[in-house]
């Protein structure tokens, strides 16, 4: 539970923090300008499907009748509801993860500011210093995330209860994405990563729930990964005390 909590101390850390704003604001455009062209993509796609095959034989009685449902049934309501489901699991399964790559760098800025702000002192490494290694291990990450996503999607078709453990998973995920960010800049070894996640591997879930239910809502998907470095920036220096916390956000960091 209190992982789940630094959700909400991010959003008071970027209110306190203006100068983080501009930061922001990259992420959240990129996010839209993806996800605008990608549903207009998928639209247009959809307008030149056709599941009727083509006939030019002119029919009469019942088989009209039929003809005229394949058209209008089939190609119309039928294939703009297919659509519809689609771009809905789109916004809810894909878009975080187009996202993401899309505003990669820029994420890892705020995750570098957020960190230095909070510790109070400069990093031993600059903010670029474990970006390649981050974006290899995303990778990785991106890979086993579809495959169980997809994997736990089929599974619940069958036996729909079973869609809490998706949530689950992208819970978790969500908070590995976020503090990769930290653990890379930190050069942070791939055992080591390992070893800081399984560890936390409960609170993880709990970090991430947040996450989870924005990509639930139209819209606040905007925000999730930009909320989540914030978060996952401030769950990995609490963690962390040992690389240092300034003084004044001990307290916000649950840091005695």
């Amino acid at each position: 539970m209190e992982s789940l909590k630094f959700n909400l101390k991010a959003i008071s850390f970027l209110l306190k923090n203006p100068k983080l704003w501009t930061y922001c604001i990259a992420p959240i455009l990129i996010s839209m300008i993806a996800m605008i062209a990608i549903l207009y993509l998928m639209f247009a796609g959809f307008q030149n499907i056709s599941f009727t095959p083509a006939s030019n034989q002119e029919v009469t009685g019942i088989a009209a009748i039929v003809n005229w449902l394949q058209i209008h049934l089939v190609d119309g309501v039928l294939k703009w509801i297919l659509f519809i489901l689609l771009a809905l699991l789109f916004v809810w399964y894909g878009f975080s993860i187009v996202a993401s790559l899309l505003s990669f760098p820029f994420l890892e800025f705020l995750s570098n500011e957020v960190e230095k702000e909070l510790r109070g002192k400069e990093l031993n490494y600059p903010w670029y210093a474990g970006l390649v290694g981050s974006f290899l291990f995303s990778i990785s990450l991106l890979i086993l995330k579809l495959i169980l996503i997809v994997g736990v999607f089929v599974v619940s078709l069958m036996f729909p209860p079973f869609v809490i453990v998706n949530f689950f998973v992208i819970s978790w995920f969500c908070s590995i994405e976020s503090i990769d960010y930290c653990m890379s800049r930190n050069l942070y070894r791939v055992n080591d990563k390992l070893q800081f996640l399984l560890k936390q591997k409960f609170s993880l879930i709990s970090l991430g729930s947040f996450s989870a239910l924005l990509l639930l809502v139209p819209l606040m998907g905007l925000l999730q990964p930009m909320l989540a470095v914030v978060s996952g920036a401030m769950f990995f220096v609490s963690k962390t005390p040992e690389l240092g916390i300034n003084e004044k956000y001990k307290d916000l960091l649950n840091q005695k």
